[in-house]
């Protein structure tokens, strides 16, 4: 995705460890693991380990979907990264039916896991980030906070408007858990609004 007008790619599980984009490389271990190596300068990955045909899938250098700061100069650095690179996420999806006019969620049979790569450098996406990032930070006094960035609303309606070419796997479905975390630990003495779960912020990424 090095062209920055796309905004978003989705790739089945199987399918992106057996034919791994540029920048990574698969490896199966004999302890049943699957290592994914990737270059950690060049994009941000925040996959915790799964579960794949009894396998446990790692991406090496990943944070996990929480990336916890302890310092505004990490912050900073932070937030250049997810708004200069490609952003690789893994979400769950459930198929979609319909039973005497009710909407039915049920888990998907097959590729229950997608990984989702979103453009950090997309002008949209790189502008809602910087967005949701500022009113988080003015909403908090200095104490340590949390900011949660979802994807689910944008890769909903990214793959409803691609319903005609992509494939079957993707069509029908209801995207959930795709969202990576933003932990910033302060100093402060007293964090008693953290300590209350009061400094939760949460934002989400649309695609129009």
């Amino acid at each position: 995705m090095a062209d920055g007008r796309i905004c978003m790619e989705i790739f089945e599980v199987e399918d992106f460890l057996r034919n791994p984009p540029n920048g990574f490389r698969v490896e199966s271990r004999g302890s049943g693991h699957t290592l994914v190596k990737s270059d950690p300068n060049s994009c941000c990955v925040f996959i915790d380990e799964f579960n794949l045909d009894k396998r446990k899938v790692i991406f090496q250098f990943s944070t996990g979907r929480e990336f916890v700061i302890d310092n505004l100069g990490n912050y900073t650095k932070m937030r250049e990264k997810i708004t200069s690179q490609q952003i690789y996420l893994l979400a769950s999806a459930s198929d979609i039916s319909s039973l005497k006019g009710e909407t039915i969620y049920r888990t998907a049979e097959v590729s229950t896991y997608f990984i989702v790569v979103l453009n950090g450098k997309h002008p949209l996406v790189k502008w809602q980030m910087e967005k949701g990032l500022d009113r988080a930070i003015s909403s908090v006094a200095g104490e340590s906070y949390n900011v949660e960035i979802d994807l689910s609303q944008a890769l909903q309606s990214w793959v409803e408007r691609r319903e005609n070419v992509l494939p079957s796997a993707l069509k029908g479905k209801s995207w959930t858990d795709c969202s990576f975390s933003l932990k910033y630990h302060s100093d402060a003495l007293f964090d008693i609004p953290f300590w209350f779960g009061l400094s939760n912020r949460h934002f989400k990424i649309t695609y129009e």
